[in-house]
């Protein structure tokens, strides 16, 4: 990792996690209906009392810049994500509806989807989509290309070992979770992924996954399907909110982020 960059934030990602599904449930109730004035003063207070703010100001007038839109499902995951994902950032003044990178930072992701891809437009390679937890472009997704080369050499990073060996399926990746340093490129709406990096916490959710998939040691309760099932995860159709292991997720994020 670059010594010039600054340390991965130490943040409880579980809490995110929480923070950001409570907000759906609230703003769920509201989906399809038009964002009017009382609607966002409504729900500003709501999501305040959530955060445990003391004044609602802040998410408030975040809500009043969506005056006149409807509420779609999208916009709401991404609302949600926004709120659970830059806490401290609406601590300090309302989240700006996001349109483009504004500043270098880490991000924590998950890897959503996985296809081939041509790296440098003549090799081989696979395009993650990337779904964003924390910092500025949180509930949206960015596409990152790799060749295919690297695809072996960063499974054994972020999970896969000498006695879990990576079979150099791309799809094993969805559902793994890694921090990525993003830098805006200028007069661009494009990002510049520059690094990645682990936490313990995400190396051991991704282990966790992989072992799972894999049914690595079968003798190992944790290996075992939650849902008893026989078949690979590759053929199953049961979704992320019923299964960890699942490669199959109910929405997508907002897709607005090009690297």
């Amino acid at each position: 990792m670059d010594n010039d960059l600054p340390p991965i934030p130490r943040i409880r990602f579980d809490d995110i996690l929480l923070q950001t599904d409570t907000a759906f449930t609230l703003l769920r109730q509201r989906i399809d209906c038009p964002i009017t004035p009382e609607m966002a003063i409504h729900v500003g207070g709501l999501l305040a009392e959530l955060l445990g703010f003391q004044d609602n100001h802040t998410c408030t007038q975040t809500m009043l810049q969506y005056v006149g839109q409807p509420l779609t499902r999208q916009l709401a995951e991404t609302l949600a994500a926004q709120i659970g994902g830059r806490e401290s950032d609406l601590a300090n003044g309302p989240l700006i509806a996001y349109d483009r990178p504004v500043r270098d930072e880490w991000v924590a992701m998950e890897v959503r989807t996985t296809r081939e891809a041509l790296w440098r437009e003549r090799f081989a390679g696979v395009e993650f989509g990337l779904r964003c937890f924390t910092g500025h472009p949180a509930g949206h997704l960015i596409r990152r290309k790799f060749p295919e080369g690297f695809l072996s050499y960063l499974a054994y990073q972020v999970g896969w070992s000498r006695r879990l060996q990576f079979d150099g399926d791309a799809r094993h990746f969805i559902g793994l979770r890694l921090w990525g340093f993003l830098r805006p490129v200028p007069d661009s709406d494009e990002v510049q992924f520059d690094q990645w990096g682990l936490t313990p916490s995400f190396r051991k959710h991704n282990l966790q996954l992989i072992r799972l998939r894999t049914r690595y040691d079968v003798e190992d309760p944790k290996a075992e399907c939650p849902n008893g099932l026989t078949n690979h995860c590759f053929d199953c159709a049961v979704t992320r909110t019923e299964c960890q292991a699942s490669l199959v997720f109910p929405t997508s994020p907002t897709h607005l982020i090009r690297s």
